[in-house]
């Protein structure tokens, strides 16, 4: 069994990759090997990405909603590619292992399940949302976690603010996993043969907000940031009237979720020191 891993110098697959290399020797092919805002055939994976059956390719190749630049790059990237590369999988017999976002969801109520019907109407949240869930093992969910090579996200930006005071949004609600947390789940599903073709949803077991989130941050790492509580009235281009809930669940009665509470995820996401590895 080989596993191949995409997008291997993001947040996710960096993470995925130093966690899984431990138990199993992992391939890691950088994104610059796959340009995913291409239309691709069957055959054009066949140089890039020689997978067998039996084999695993766990996909991180995605863009950011931050880093959008045009419709047609979100729905190519985050749309079109997972579906082509489910398709050469699904033909060769290898398992795919695709992730969404909670963004698929507006966030008007909360607590989503895998039977939900997306209702985002940003081109980041439609384009996440056409998973190919009948070809794949769809892991929804959303993850903070610290990057070797890009320093883009929130703990990357928390760092950047040590010693400064920053706005915590109260009425912005999140349930979701560190990457660390996240590798572990995928470790399970990978060695633990759990792998099924569908959608699940990977979430955490306590609900805190974006101010308790930042704030537990910047205790853990200790960053000596004063965070204060502040109501936002938009975020990332989405208008909030009241309260912005994406928090997941599900309809499994045994879902896939880490025993840790995020807390003592940042804490384990702290410790664990990340190391480069080769990308082919």
């Amino acid at each position: 069994m080989k596993i191949f891993i995409l997008g291997s110098t993001g947040m996710l697959g960096s993470n995925l990759a130093w966690q899984l290399n431990k138990i199993h020797p992992v391939t890691c092919v950088a994104r610059e090997k796959i340009n995913a805002s291409r239309v691709y055939k069957l055959s054009d994976f066949c140089s890039p990405l020689p997978v067998e059956e039996g084999d695993y390719v766990i996909n991180c190749i995605g863009v950011l909603k931050p880093q959008i630049k045009t419709s047609t790059q979100a729905l190519k990237i985050n749309g079109i590619f997972p579906h082509s590369l489910a398709n050469y999988c699904s033909k060769v017999g290898a398992h795919l292992i695709h992730f969404s976002s909670d963004c698929v969801f507006d966030g008007a109520r909360g607590s989503y399940t895998e039977v939900d019907i997306p209702d985002a109407e940003d081109i980041y949240g439609i384009a996440k949302s056409l998973e190919p869930s009948n070809k794949a093992m769809i892991l929804r969910t959303s993850f903070i976690g610290e990057e070797i090579y890009h320093k883009r996200n929130l703990v990357s930006w928390l760092q950047s603010q040590k010693n400064k005071t920053i706005k915590g949004y109260t009425n912005c609600l999140w349930n979701g996993v560190t990457c660390v947390a996240l590798s572990k789940i995928v470790e399970e599903i990978v060695f633990e043969d759990k792998y099924s073709v569908g959608l699940k949803h990977v979430f955490s077991p306590n609900t805190v907000s974006k101010f308790e989130l930042c704030t537990a941050i910047s205790n853990v790492y200790k960053l000596n940031i004063e965070v204060t509580p502040h109501k936002a009235e938009e975020i990332s281009g989405t208008k909030i009237d009241g309260m912005l809930d994406r928090s997941l669940t599900s309809v499994f009665q045994e879902p896939l979720m880490p025993y840790e509470t995020i807390l003592n995820q940042i804490k384990e996401q702290k410790c664990t020191k990340l190391q480069k590895l080769a990308s082919v």
